[in-house]
């Protein structure tokens, strides 16, 4: 075998053998036995985390439908693509308990899947309300801030969130989480928002550690460009799990 070949053939094999360490580390919840699901996967190990998302997305849609004939919650509704529905069902739910913050967080994810942030952040702030420092209502809220260009209030979202040993019980807020951290990773250099990409690669790694290094590079990017650098890093407790 010519030299060339040699060297051709290593890279491949070294490759191979990373992206097998990767996803032997990589959280149960980005694997799945469908089409969709596969094709999801291998979007998100191409770092097309948008994809990856709606993809992901679709197949829990899928499934859910044929799971479900008629949705018993608003959320089932949601998950199921069936906007206007889950939106009347989670309004009726929350005029029947007023104090109950799951039907709230299903209209903040009704008003993110329909990119109207505004309402988003309104239902959230009512959540945290009711349920102080929800993984899931913090993370809508960053999200939506991120949308908006608010990336310090979308920051300090995230870093409130991380300071906890927990994550988000609603595996639509995730997809929504990687589908905005795609979105941003997208835009032309100029325009990132380094420090916010750094803490949203933060909260991946939970369920991926080879997130640290898209975060650490995103950080130094951020304190390069005196882009709002995380001084205290005190977002980065609880993503080493």
């Amino acid at each position: 075998m010519k030299p060339r070949s040699l060297i051709i053939a290593g890279a491949i094999v070294v490759v191979g053998l990373i992206a097998v360490e990767q996803i032997g580390r990589m959280d149960q919840r980005l694997f799945g036995q469908s089409p969709h699901a596969a094709r999801a996967l291998m979007r998100y190990l191409a770092g097309d985390y948008t994809g990856a998302a709606r993809l992901y997305r679709e197949d829990l849609q899928r499934r859910a439908v044929a799971a479900v004939s008629v949705p018993a919650m608003s959320w089932d509704a949601f998950v199921m693509g069936e906007l206007d529905q889950a939106e009347a069902q989670a309004r009726r739910e929350s005029s029947a308990a007023p104090t109950d913050p799951e039907p709230l967080l299903t209209l903040a994810e009704i008003a993110l899947a329909r990119r109207d942030s505004a309402t988003a952040l309104r239902h959230a702030a009512r959540v945290l309300e009711l349920r102080r420092d929800d993984y899931d209502a913090l993370l809508i809220t960053a999200v939506a801030q991120g949308r908006e260009g608010a990336h310090h209030a979308a920051i300090g979202a995230l870093k409130r969130a991380l300071r906890y040993d927990r994550t988000e019980r609603r595996i639509t807020v995730f997809l929504a989480v990687l589908e905005a951290t795609g979105e941003l990773d997208h835009r032309p250099a100029s325009e990132r928002p380094n420090c916010l990409l750094a803490h949203l690669h933060r909260y991946l790694r939970i369920f991926d550690p080879s997130h640290a290094r898209l975060a650490a590079r995103y950080a130094q990017r951020a304190i390069d460009a005196g882009d709002d650098p995380d001084e205290d890093n005190d977002g980065d407790r609880g993503s080493d799990r």
